[in-house]
């Protein structure tokens, strides 16, 4: 075994708090590697028009990563950010790059169990919440449960979710898990919530960075809100009532741009 491979072998071995340290340290371009929202341009102007708009009171991120795009969130929303993220090394990594901030709340463990958590905050529930959803990096896929909390604890959530397939757009990209877990309209088939969806208007040959798809859901007033930005549109598409469907029929309800 050569050194560096011995190297790399001891390092795997380090507790995760270690293994954060010497990224956070000895690796500073990890701080800046990919940028907010996967350094795409557009996607950070649409953020800041949403919280233009909307004037969001807190910020709740599932799947904090290195931080990147919690930062920005924090910078640009003004208001208070709660993030999960469930893998050790980044959650640590994160712990320490905002270890003086006390705008940014970084949390370790389960995105469904933080989400549910929060709702149990009587104050938190009645407030105007911004949800960026990005904990789907893995075979169990947290996205759906954590729309329902959303939807049954807050009357007017504004949430975007990362990764998410553009219609009409194969420029973007998307995660696909395999059957019930491709990451498009059809995974939202039978969400209860009466939930109006959005979807970027920015061409994907337009977009910067990792150019990574999003949707973007709300309803109440916030949906007329929405309606008003530019690089927005209100999806046309057909939401499957799974309940009437066992119950062998299905209603298509159509939203119309």
């Amino acid at each position: 075994m050569s050194a560096r491979s011995l190297a790399r072998a001891v390092f795997r071995r380090l507790p995760p708090g270690w293994t954060a340290a010497v990224d956070y340290y000895c690796r500073p371009r990890l701080a800046e590697a990919a940028g907010p929202f996967n350094g795409q341009r557009a996607r950070q102007q649409l953020y800041r028009d949403l919280a233009r708009v909307c004037h969001f009171e807190a910020i709740v991120e599932t799947g904090t990563f290195r931080g990147h795009t919690t930062e920005f969130l924090a910078s640009v929303g003004m208001a208070p950010v709660y993030t999960v993220e469930a893998f050790p090394r980044y959650y640590h990594y994160a712990r320490r790059r905002f270890r003086h901030r006390r705008d940014i709340h970084p949390s370790f463990g389960d995105s469904r169990d933080f989400i549910e958590q929060l709702a149990g905050d009587a104050i938190l529930r009645r407030k105007k919440v911004f949800f960026y959803l990005d904990a789907h990096w893995y075979d169990d896929l947290p996205l759906h449960r954590e729309l329902e909390l959303i939807g049954a604890a807050w009357d007017e959530p504004v949430v975007m979710i990362d990764d998410f397939a553009v219609a009409g757009d194969e420029g973007y990209g998307f995660d696909d898990y395999g059957p019930g877990k491709r990451l498009s309209l059809e995974y939202l088939a039978g969400l209860d919530g009466g939930w109006v969806t959005f979807c970027p208007t920015t061409p994907s040959c337009q977009e910067t960075g990792w150019r990574r798809g999003c949707l973007v859901i709300t309803r109440g007033e916030a949906a007329t809100q929405l309606c008003s930005l530019q690089l927005l549109r209100r999806f046309t598409h057909k939401v499957v009532d799974t309940k009437a469907a066992e119950a062998g029929s299905v209603t298509d309800r159509t939203r119309e741009d």
